[in-house]
C-alpha cells in the first residue's frame, strides 16, 4: 500500500463518517497532524485535500483576515493555504457528496 493510497483511504472513511454526522458543518484539519497520525509525508494529505476539491468532492476553505471571510483554495491556489495562521494551520472540509 503506497502512502497516497492510506492517506486516501482513512481520509475517505472520516469523510464519509463526516457526511454522514457532521450536520453540514465543515470538519476542522490540520494536515501536519493527519500525516503524522498516519505517518505519511504531509504533502500526501494536502494533494489529496486538493484533489478532491478539484473534482468536486469536497469544498476546503480557511479564514482570511485581509478578506475579512472564508476564501477557497479555488479562489487562492497556493501552497501556504495550508499554513494560515490566521486561521490556526486550519482548513475547513466540507464533504458535498459520500463518496
Amino acid at each position: 500500500m503506497t502512502q497516497h493510497t492510506k492517506a486516501f483511504d482513512t481520509i475517505r472513511g472520516k469523510l464519509r463518517w463526516w457526511y454522514l454526522h457532521g450536520g453540514g458543518r465543515p470538519w476542522h484539519v490540520q494536515a501536519f497532524l493527519i500525516a503524522a497520525q498516519l505517518n505519511v509525508p504531509e504533502r500526501c494529505v494536502r494533494e489529496i485535500f486538493v484533489l478532491l476539491d478539484t473534482l468536486g468532492l469536497v469544498s476546503i476553505t480557511t479564514w482570511s483576515k485581509q478578506a475579512w471571510r472564508e476564501i477557497s483554495y479555488k479562489e487562492c491556489p497556493i501552497p501556504d493555504f495550508f499554513y494560515n495562521r490566521d486561521d490556526a494551520n486550519y482548513v475547513r472540509v466540507t464533504p458535498l457528496f459520500s463518496f
